[in-house]
């Protein structure tokens, strides 16, 4: 059997008129084009757009508070997820070790630490799944790690008893860890979440955005 000759790949950018039209799955963008709610709100705005935000975009942080059962100062906010992974990786945890990310995995943990120099150490999937044990022993000897949880791209989500174990790595290692959790409200509705749970001296952060499922 012979395959037929295939055009040379194209690349496709937001600079090209026809960008708009594909579907670009790299990027994990949605078909169905951002919510009314959101266009509206930003619509709203543009009469002031010529004055600059509230820097520490107070009222953003007084809702997500109150929604997710968070303390304020608990809650960060940033220009999407990844300002917030290189943040991290610049700033938590022991800077002189790699950090650690799993195997084929969201390749924006991977580039934050390369780019500042930290490095990364890799765990390989369990199937197309992360495997919390062989992740929760290797975090102790590393200066941080990153969990996408539900994973992006096998679209795999651990169970409750995976994080707890994960969890309980960082609070005994005295490791930050950090879970991504991007495509959660890509899952169910009991699918279990990484919690906060102020005073038990698990130093984990939860990521989260709004572009994957609120376009």
């Amino acid at each position: 059997m012979s395959a037929p000759a295939r055009p040379a790949a194209q690349t496709y950018n937001t600079s090209m008129p026809s960008a708009d039209s594909l579907v670009r799955l790299h990027l994990s963008e949605s078909p169905f084009g951002a919510s009314p709610a959101a266009v509206a709100a930003v619509t709203g705005e543009l009469d002031r757009i010529n004055r600059y935000p509230a820097p520490e975009r107070e009222e953003l942080v007084q809702r997500l508070s109150r929604h997710w059962e968070v303390p304020q100062e608990q809650i960060a906010v940033a220009n999407g997820s990844d300002e917030l992974v290189l943040a991290t990786a610049l700033t938590l945890g022991d800077l002189d070790r790699p950090g650690l990310v799993t195997a084929g995995t969201f390749p924006g943990y991977l580039a934050a630490l390369e780019r500042i120099g930290r490095g990364a150490v890799h765990v390989p999937l369990d199937g197309p799944r992360v495997d919390p044990a062989a992740f929760a022993e290797r975090l102790p000897e590393c200066g941080i790690g990153y969990v996408c949880n539900p994973h992006n791209p096998c679209g795999t989500a651990l169970p409750g008893p995976a994080l707890d174990t994960l969890t309980a790595a960082a609070r005994d290692s005295s490791t930050p860890l950090v879970f991504d959790e991007a495509y959660h409200e890509f899952g169910p509705p009991e699918q279990p979440r990484a919690k906060i749970r102020p005073g038990d001296g698990a130093p984990v952060l939860v990521l989260r955005t709004f572009s994957k499922a609120y376009g």
